[in-house]
């Protein structure tokens, strides 16, 4: 069987060092002996898996295409062998192995290695030894994590250029329940997109710990009183304050810390299912519950001497709520 190519000649990344025999002889031999067996299965009634064909002249056709078959066996620039018809090897758009090719990749990285270090804007936000909701922020364990690339195209005339975001990595813990974590710098950023994906959510936060439900106006607290410095913790919990039916403990949104680290005052986000039956929230029945559980935080708050604040749903946005813990003295 003569090759139409010749040995050697290069294309791309490829190289052509064996001819259709030698795909005959690795590939497709293998195949036509399988379709032999099947066939051979077929002919006496037996069951013949991963085969749906239905007359020996299907088998014989399958067969004689795999005999027919004409490709070149080559050799990719980074060591890879494959084989491939002419059309495949000579189409403009691919001269190389796939996304995998090793050459590919280190092309890839070298591009990468070009692009500019450039530090993301939470860089110099130091979380170091901070409190972020129910983080605690350890240590910092890379002072330059590379982000991945982003790529600017500059059309069909000009190079293709990009940058490298640069973050600092921490490692976190959960003092509610004990679980480690590693956020970049920019996880930390309490966001409240008015587009896209995540504008129906609210308030929201990559850096958290999935232990307990954070709403977007728990968030939204958080981010007030991150701004103005306010000491804080969240879920806190009395080991003597139980719900109703004596079962669980209740927790607290937030506890405000004064001088001498003692509570200043506790805060409550009460939604709207604070105040009346919301069927998101389990509606009538859970209302009741609710209220009765609202009614038990209050009363040992105030048996404690300990001052409550409860923010109302009706203030809604960022500017009500911080006017409102102004005027509760909070911030």
């Amino acid at each position: 069987m003569d090759s139409v190519l010749p040995i050697g000649k290069k294309h791309g990344c490829f190289t052509i060092i064996g001819g259709f025999e030698v795909y005959q002889e690795e590939v497709a031999k293998k195949e036509i002996a399988r379709l032999e067996q099947k066939k051979q299965k077929f002919i006496n009634g037996e069951k013949v898996v991963g085969n749906n064909f239905d007359s020996v002249d299907v088998y014989d056709k399958w067969i004689q295409d795999w005999k027919s078959y004409k490709k070149y066996q080559c050799q990719c620039k980074c060591g890879k062998i494959g084989y491939f018809t002419e059309d495949q090897l000579f189409r403009k758009k691919w001269r190389d192995c796939g996304e995998k090719c090793e050459l590919k990749q280190e092309r890839k990285r070298k591009r990468i290695a070009s692009y500019p270090r450039v530090k993301d804007k939470s860089y110099d936000i130091d979380y170091l030894h901070t409190t972020h909701e129910s983080l605690e922020v350890l240590e910092c364990i890379d002072e330059n994590y590379e982000g991945n690339p982003v790529i600017f195209n500059k059309g069909r005339t000009g190079k293709e250029g990009g940058e490298v975001k640069v973050y600092k990595l921490y490692r976190c813990h959960c003092y509610l329940c004990d679980k480690e974590y590693q956020f970049l710098s920019s996880d930390f950023k309490i966001k409240n997109d008015s587009h896209g994906s995540k504008a129906k959510d609210g308030y929201y936060c990559k850096a958290h710990c999935d232990c307990h439900k954070i709403s977007s106006f728990q968030w939204r607290t958080i981010k007030i009183l991150r701004a103005y410095k306010v000491a804080y913790k969240v879920e806190v919990e009395f080991q003597d304050l139980y719900g109703i039916g004596q079962k669980n403990l209740l927790r607290y949104d937030f506890a405000v810390f004064g001088s001498g680290n003692s509570i200043k005052c506790l805060i409550e986000c009460q939604g709207e299912q604070h105040y009346k039956p919301v069927d998101e929230f389990g509606g009538i029945s859970q209302h009741k519950s609710q209220v009765k559980n609202d009614e038990l935080k209050r009363d040992y708050a105030k048996a404690h001497n300990i001052s409550l604040i409860e923010i109302p749903y009706t203030c809604d946005t960022y500017e009500k709520e911080i006017e409102f813990l102004k005027t509760a003295g909070i911030i």
